[in-house]
């Protein structure tokens, strides 16, 4: 957890070298979400901004957020999608119980 938290992962982690997202994390991302929202949300990990994807799907900025924000909440609970982040970073010695452990103690305290 230290290592996680002195490194201050981004979404670039999850992103290679031609923009795409890291397989196992795109794969987990669309069997967890419907299509639209999975799509929209990989914009946003790629550094797209929500005008811009609203734009370039025609709709609004809101309706973007709106997606994300629903988008989140599902991943926040997800087995799958925590697995698949923790295989993206392998030396950080998180599983996806501690990460779920996580988003569930976040979650109680703003609550």
């Amino acid at each position: 957890m230290e290592w996680l938290c002195s490194r201050a992962p981004s979404a670039s982690d999850f992103i290679s070298a031609s923009g795409e997202l890291q397989p196992r994390v795109k794969k987990a991302l669309y069997s967890e979400l419907p299509p639209t929202q999975a799509r929209r949300f990989e914009m946003v990990l790629r550094g797209l901004k929500m005008e811009v994807i609203g734009y370039e799907e025609g709709c609004s900025r809101q309706a973007v957020h709106a997606s994300i924000k629903r988008a989140v909440l599902t991943l926040k609970q997800s087995q799958r999608f925590a697995k698949a982040l923790c295989e993206a970073m392998p030396d950080s010695g998180l599983t996806p119980d501690i990460l779920l452990e996580a988003v569930g103690d976040g979650k109680e305290r703003q609550g």
